[in-house]
């Protein structure tokens, strides 16, 4: 499969919120793929959201880039009218240039798709001690706060695109597999 073939829905009867997680780490500006690795991945995205806008242009796409930290770069906009603006985010400079944080990406994008308060992914004593008192449990024990399915007529997708391995300290398998619990298709 390539990466443009992303831009299909999964399924024709039903529209889509995409949340493209794009990595803006420091290894993303090698330039071993000409002119960098993420020049490659910013005209990836681009050709992928023009052709989404084509073929389906009353689903949504939103974007989030990530390194050591998240950070939403655009909210999800009916992307046959909003291709261009989706576009221009993607040029958006990202100052943070830390490690490849897969858990902060995932778990930004939970936030995004079912509400709520997100986990700092790599808490001090002061943020776990504030963590544990009003946000989710922590996703070392095993009392996690489940994500509840929505019931409506929407696929929930995400697109990964990513050079590297994962360098924070939270394992993103647990954050990924509540999302597939969730019904959210996540392709990497």
């Amino acid at each position: 499969m390539t990466y443009i073939n992303t831009a299909h829905r999964v399924s024709d009867q039903v529209k889509e919120v995409t949340y493209i997680l794009i990595d803006f780490s420091g290894s993303m500006y090698s330039d071993d793929y000409e002119p960098t690795r993420k020049e490659g991945a910013i005209q990836a995205n681009m050709r992928l959201i023009e052709t989404k806008a084509q073929l389906h242009p009353h689903d949504q796409m939103g974007i989030i880039a990530f390194e050591g930290n998240a950070h939403p770069i655009h909210h999800p906009v009916t992307v046959g009218t909003g291709s261009k603006s989706l576009c221009q985010s993607l040029r958006k400079e990202i100052k943070d240039y830390g490690g490849t944080n897969f858990t902060s990406a995932l778990q930004l994008a939970t936030s995004c798709f079912f509400g709520g308060k997100v986990r700092d992914p790599s808490p001090g004593m002061l943020s776990r001690f504030l963590n544990n008192l009003f946000l989710e449990p922590s996703n070392t024990g095993s009392t996690h706060t489940p994500i509840t399915p929505q019931n409506d007529e929407v696929t929930r997708r995400i697109i990964m695109l990513t050079d590297g391995g994962h360098t924070g300290s939270c394992d993103p398998v647990s954050v990924a597999q509540r999302l597939k619990t969730a019904g959210v298709i996540i392709e990497c």
